[in-house]
């Protein structure tokens, strides 16, 4: 299973193999993790609508060149798993992320080229569309 796709609210959503997102990161030698930090984002504001507020362009300059303060991308990583979070409580999915512990993953691999933020936040996130994909009998 690498990236199932389903339409919801102003967009669409997509379950994405965490493993092949941490792969995809290290082959395209980190640019990945941008575009998926983006996707994962701008995922959770379609799916959300109004509920869960997220600029998805600026969480993804917060994590790159925010690292230049180095407070905005720690900020953004927090936020980004406190969404999937608030997601995964307005769905009933039973797997919840934990938001200090992306952070801890997130500040010790976000920019390196093996990123364990990916496959953990991805495998959370997953965990909601799973819920949706189920709703909508696929």
């Amino acid at each position: 299973m690498m990236a199932d796709e389903l339409p919801v609210g102003t967009g669409s959503i997509k379950r994405r193999d965490p493993w092949g997102t941490f792969l995809l990161g290290i082959v395209t030698l980190h640019i990945y993790h941008f575009v998926w930090y983006y996707m994962i984002n701008r995922e959770i504001r379609d799916h959300s609508g109004e509920k869960i507020k997220v600029d998805p362009v600026l969480s993804v300059l917060a994590v790159t060149i925010g690292w230049l303060i180095l407070v905005p991308p720690l900020v953004s990583m927090y936020r980004t798993a406190n969404r999937v979070r608030a997601v995964q409580e307005a769905t009933g999915a039973a797997k919840k992320i934990s938001p200090l512990f992306a952070l801890l993953i997130g500040l010790i691999t976000f920019n390196n080229l093996l990123n364990f933020y990916m496959p953990y936040v991805q495998s959370h996130v997953n965990s909601v569309w799973d819920v949706e994909f189920a709703r909508a009998g696929r």
